[in-house]
């Protein structure tokens, strides 16, 4: 197929990349980083550190850690690759026998290249490398609902049969131990297979089999520790705006209103013109991947997602049905409208793969001054005469308002925060010392190749990852690091005062600089001098 060619050539050039670029989010990009560099450690999710993302990612981060080395960054790219070369084969299996060429070359190019690409789902053209676990669980959702919700021939041979059948299974367990929240996203999908898709109740009930082997691995010491953790964030998200973002609904009914639209007057206008059984039958699935669809908005809603590819699945589902039904005269201009709407993110997805190398290649500007992150390359700021920290250095403004004032001059500020808060541990001589930073995600373990202290959050966002009730565990969470960067720049709501309580009784004050606070635990409570 001439799609897997250009996802093959699309790979070889993302990995031919000098550096790590990103545009977008640098605090995320440390997320999967400091998770691969857990894991090197012997550390595991759920059982060592706090996350409510499932071990699947980090394993896959381990294992790109192993070939490239745990402390090179080029882990985030690799990762890339190996998780969309099983995500292309089964793109493949999802869609032979159910669509026609060119729709099905364009949905394999779709679903191989939410898992591949570093774009990130809350823009357009911006390239973060962070919360892949998001891309990787709607590829796999998109796999099954392929599987699932559109018709199968019916001459399948055994070994046809057996490898859709594995690929279903294999994609419901990875989904759940990816991002649990996609769960439901499954389960609805595999209910409307087995109830209206008659071609594929066989399949769907092989679904179930999955969805019943996943609540199983649930009751695993892994699972169970995976579970409590989803708790946590369940109980830190039920004091803000709860698990679904209904603010988010909006936004992303705005963004995909093309989608949306019509999809809603293409089912209408099948379910109008529905006289016979066989077409009455159509419609109630055409219905049933638009319901699909639209609980794919609710997910995109948790992730903070711009996109809900399902829609683009309900679409495929409504023109393979029309072209069953031989509406001649729409089929040809639904299944060319389709299949520009599906080109669209595969369009902007490969073009941020194949410019990767190109923009990490070009850019001047690092990420940090020292260590594996000078390797993150970040685009250059022109036309500002000195770093808007540089200001706070000079007084000219206060450290409690450089955070509303510096969203657009992080590419210059963050190389000096962060060799700020390295010259205050070199000062206090604690740079080899577990240290834990009351930042979004955690930085300086895997900066200076320190151990990373266990039990700490994969990263802090309140009422996200932990909310109102903090500061009953922060003592627990914080009881294997002996030093603490508390940042009076990066404020995130609720940290440090969550925290605080534990600082006060169990470290101390031992300095601090213009832009970060010392903390040293006690000698009293396992310290040092």
């Amino acid at each position: 197929m001439a799609s897997l060619v250009l996802l093959t050539l699309s790979s070889l050039i993302l990995l031919a990349s000098p550096a790590v670029f990103i545009s977008d989010m640098p605090l995320d990009t440390l997320i999967p980083l400091d998770g691969a560099w857990r894991a090197h450690h012997g550390q595991w999710p759920h059982l060592d550190f706090l996350t409510p993302v499932g071990s699947l990612y980090y394993a896959l981060h381990w294992l790109a850690g192993a070939i490239t080395g745990s402390s090179s960054v080029h882990l985030l790219i690799v990762v890339n690759v190996l998780a969309a070369l099983p995500v292309a084969v089964m793109a493949v299996i999802s869609t032979q026998g159910r669509l026609p060429e060119p729709l099905r070359s364009a949905t394999v190019l779709l679903v191989t290249y939410c898992a591949l690409s570093p774009r990130t789902l809350d823009a357009t053209s911006l390239i973060g490398f962070n919360a892949m676990y998001n891309r990787w669980a709607w590829a796999l959702s998109l796999v099954v609902a392929c599987l699932v919700l559109l018709p199968r021939a019916a001459d399948l041979s055994r070994p046809r049969r057996l490898a859709e059948q594995l690929t279903l299974l294999v994609a419901v367990l990875a989904t759940a131990w990816l991002k649990m929240t996609f769960l439901p996203l499954l389960v609805l999908t595999v209910v409307i297979g087995c109830l209206v898709v008659h071609q594929n109740r066989r399949l769907a009930w092989g679904g179930l089999i999955g969805l019943c082997l996943t609540g199983l691995s649930m009751l695993t010491p892994l699972g169970m520790a995976y579970l409590g953790d989803l708790a946590t964030a369940a109980e830190a998200a039920a004091g803000g705006g709860g698990l679904v973002r209904l603010d988010r609904v909006q936004p992303l009914v705005q963004a995909n209103g093309i989608e949306i639209g019509l999809l809603l007057i293409g089912a209408l206008a099948l379910v109008r013109s529905s006289n016979t059984a066989e077409e009455k039958a159509t419609s109630v699935v055409v219905l049933g991947a638009s319901t699909f669809a639209l609980g794919g908005l609710v997910i995109a809603s948790q992730n903070n997602d711009a996109t809900a590819p399902t829609l683009l699945i309900a679409m495929l589902v409504l023109v393979y049905r029309w072209r069953q039904l031989q509406a001649v005269r729409l089929m040809p201009l639904a299944a060319f409208v389709t299949f520009l709407l599906v080109l669209r993110p595969v369009v902007l997805d490969a073009s941020m793969v194949v410019s990767h190398p190109f923009l990490a290649w070009t850019s001047s500007t690092s990420m940090t001054t020292f260590g594996p992150l000078k390797q993150i390359r970040t685009p250059s700021y022109a036309g500002r005469d000195e770093p808007l920290v540089q200001q706070v250095f000079d007084g000219e403004i206060p450290t409690r308002l450089f955070d509303s004032l510096s969203a657009g001059t992080w590419v210059d500020d963050n190389p000096i925060i962060l060799d700020d808060a390295v010259g205050l541990l070199d000062e206090h001589d604690v740079r080899d010392q577990p240290i834990a930073s009351l930042t979004f995600s955690p930085l300086f373990p895997y900066l200076l190749g320190t151990r990373p202290p266990r039990g700490l959050p994969a990263w802090w966002d309140y009422r996200r990852t932990f909310g109102e009730s903090w500061n009953q565990r922060a003592c627990a969470a914080l009881a294997d690091s002996t030093v603490v960067l508390e940042p009076k720049v990066w404020l995130n709501e609720g940290l440090i005062e969550q925290n605080i309580d534990c600082l006060e009784s169990e470290f101390h004050r031992r300095g601090e600089s213009d832009l970060w606070v010392l903390w040293v635990r006690s000698e009293r409570n396992g310290g040092r001098k």
